[in-house]
C-alpha cells in the first residue's frame, strides 16, 4: 500500500512543522518576557 506510506510521511511532516512552529512561538515568548 503506497498510499499509507505517503500518508505517514505527510503526518510526520505536519508534526515536524507543528513542533517547529510551537518552538518558535515559545522562543519568541521567552524573548518578549525577558525584554519587557
Amino acid at each position: 500500500m503506497p498510499w499509507s506510506r505517503d500518508w505517514g510521511i505527510f503526518l510526520l511532516g505536519g508534526y515536524r512543522a507543528l513542533y517547529g512552529f510551537s518552538a518558535e512561538v515559545a522562543c519568541s515568548l521567552i524573548v518578549y518576557i525577558s525584554v519587557s
